[in-house]
């Protein structure tokens, strides 16, 4: 795979009759198995954070290709 591919996900909060202080915890995972095989076929070989920046890159085990979804 020659092309770097990104993922990104934004999430948005619009109050629907509600007024109050919302706190949300988030996170980036590749540690989930498989749902059929119960084996997990990622690595992590990096993560790193700034501010409201995080990344993390996935590695497949087998085939060495690349995910990175980033979230800020």
């Amino acid at each position: 795979m020659k092309t770097n591919e990104l993922g990104y996900q934004r999430i948005t909060f619009t109050p629907l009759n509600f007024s109050a202080p919302v706190v949300v915890t988030l996170g980036l995972d590749f540690s989930v198995p498989h749902e059929m095989y119960k084996r997990n076929y990622w690595n992590c070989p990096k993560r790193s954070g700034q501010g409201d920046q995080w990344a993390i890159l996935g590695t497949t085990k087998n085939t060495k290709q690349h995910l990175s979804p980033a979230q800020g």
